[in-house]
């Protein structure tokens, strides 16, 4: 069956173009839209023929998140040992700001899994104690945001979080959270 105009004419479509597709991809939000597998597949092949080129970079760049982002959600106290080595083989360094985020919004999303995640930010800040100070800064202006709009949800998860397990000599931080100073 033939795709025809209200005046009759047979509809051409036009073809696949990589160029035109990165395009619409650079111009959205990354991850924001959906792309079948064969088209993907199409775009790295156009992608890679220069390293370099914004496109490359781009699909690189969701590739690392994904991955990132899919290990960090897999991690459980069974298999910390495994997913060790395999978030080490990321490129940690160029994605750490991914991490974070990820280790974040994970920790966020499922609170009884704080002490692995926990264990997990650690075992990385005894490599790259750039990625642990990212995730306590990030932690730190997160509190500081949600006790100025007196967010108290947002408060005792950033409290509760990651780093508080670890740190120990945080806890005398709870001093700053009297009810009389924010109720």
């Amino acid at each position: 069956m033939n795709d025809t105009n209200p005046d009759g004419t047979v509809a051409v479509k036009p073809a696949f173009d990589p160029q035109a597709e990165f395009a619409k991809l650079l111009s959205s939000k990354s991850g924001g839209m959906y792309m079948p597998p064969a088209r993907l597949r199409a775009l790295q092949v156009a992608a890679s023929e220069d390293k370099a080129s914004p496109e490359y970079q781009r699909l690189s760049w969701d590739a690392l998140r994904k991955s990132l982002t899919g290990i960090v959600n897999r991690v459980n106290v069974a298999n910390i040992k495994n997913v060790v080595p395999e978030l080490f083989a990321e490129n940690l360094i160029r994605g750490r700001g991914l991490l974070a985020r990820s280790l974040m919004k994970a920790q966020a999303s499922s609170l009884p899994f704080t002490p692995v995640f926990a264990t997990l930010l650690a075992i990385i800040n005894t490599k790259l104690p750039q990625v642990g100070e990212l995730v306590l800064i990030r932690l730190i202006s997160q509190f500081r945001r949600s006790f100025k709009r007196n967010d108290k949800v947002c408060d005792d998860y950033s409290y509760n979080s990651l780093v508080q397990p670890h740190f120990p000599s945080l806890r005398s931080f709870a001093t700053l959270r009297q009810p009389s100073s924010h109720t």
